[in-house]
């Protein structure tokens, strides 16, 4: 049996805690390698590699895109925008609007009205609407140039800015109140007609209209002309450009002329071409209708297409348009050479009645002897 002395248990818990204290030491990893309290630098994560933060970063958005309201238009090229510049300098230079007004009309007739500065700011001319006294006097339905029946004339002007055009004026039967003679105006207005035009309201001086028939409102007398105007030429002013909407119909001999333009009650001098040569057909009276008429009897005009010009008391071409004669048709012959031959027939048998008494008076006289 083995005693144990105090002496001895001390040694050996000694020797046990100094057991135990090497093998701690054993085991642990030398202080060198232990890792560092602030770690060292590690490379530049890829975008692969980096983890998303608690916040996402603001990234840099896309720039927007212009709603279709807001979408900006395509850069004008040099060519538009050229033309755009030379339209702003033409609108820039435009003068101040003017307008000019003949001082009379005819009830039913037309009136000459022109004027300048008429310029659209884009370029070009100005549409310009054309009333009667503030429109105070309305075509009837469905029979005006717009659909606004007080808008007597629609008038463009030129790319200058300038017009001239003839205002047709009520008849009478035509409009609502009833065109009657009087003292008027005319109001020009401008900016609904076209896109974009200036806002204009311009009103004319007065103008004094008489009655239809009643004689040139100049004061001269009523009545046939007595001169003769002279003709257009065939070819240089009878152009489709100056028609003049007159039209020509033929009954045989008769031709039916309407003149549009002119008034009931006006006297109009007609010219029937053969080629290129005038043969004046006199003077005639348009009706209520507006209508003349005159006669081919006696004319030299052969088969074929001819031309009818239209002049008024003044001279002035109102318009042309064509009658045709069919191939093989003999018109009546009751004019100058039909005269002619008439008293070419008359003188023979004058001479033939002559002949005979005096060979009556000569057989007399041998029966007596």
């Amino acid at each position: 049996m083995t005693t144990t002395t105090p002496g001895s248990r001390r040694l050996r818990l000694a020797f046990a805690a100094f057991a135990a204290l090497a093998g701690a030491v054993a085991l642990a990893p030398p202080a060198a390698a232990q890792p560092a309290a602030t770690p060292t630098a590690t490379p530049a994560p890829t975008p692969s590699t980096v983890e998303p933060a608690s916040t996402p970063a603001p990234t840099a958005s896309p720039a927007p895109t212009a709603s279709p309201a807001s979408t900006a238009s395509p850069a004008p090229t040099a060519e538009a925008a050229s033309t755009a510049e030379a339209a702003r300098a033409a609108a820039a230079e435009c003068p101040a609007v003017t307008t000019e007004l003949a001082a009379s009309a005819r009830v039913g007739g037309t009136i000459r009205l022109s004027g300048a500065g008429w310029c659209h700011p884009s370029g070009g001319g100005s549409a310009i609407a054309v009333k009667i006294n503030d429109g105070a006097y309305s075509h009837l339905p469905g029979q005006g140039p717009n659909a606004n029946l007080t808008v007597w004339q629609v008038v463009q002007a030129g790319a200058d800015g300038t017009f001239a055009a003839d205002v047709q004026l009520p008849t009478g039967s035509n409009s609502a109140p009833a065109f009657t003679p009087g003292s008027y105006t005319l109001r020009l207005l401008t900016g609904s007609l076209k896109a974009g035009d200036t806002i204009r309201s311009v009103e004319t001086t007065p103008f004094t209209v008489t009655a239809a028939g009643g004689g040139d409102p100049g004061g001269e007398e009523p009545g046939r002309p007595t001169d003769v105007p002279d003709p257009y030429d065939a070819d240089e002013d009878l152009t489709e450009a100056a028609r003049g909407g007159i039209s020509v119909t033929r009954d045989g001999a008769t031709l039916r002329v309407t003149v549009p333009s002119a008034a009931a009650g006006d006297w109009v001098f007609l010219y029937a071409y053969a080629g290129s040569s005038p043969r004046p057909l006199g003077w005639s009276t348009l009706d209520g209708g507006r209508t003349a008429t005159a006669s081919l009897s006696g004319v030299d005009v052969t088969e074929g297409t001819h031309k009818l010009a239209v002049l008024d008391r003044a001279g002035e071409l109102l318009g042309w348009d064509d009658f045709t004669i069919a191939a093989g048709e003999q018109l009546p012959r009751t004019g100058p050479e039909t005269y002619r031959a008439v008293l070419i027939g008359g003188l023979f048998l004058l001479a033939g009645c002559v002949v005979v008494a005096s060979t009556r008076r000569r057989l007399f006289r041998a029966g007596e002897g």
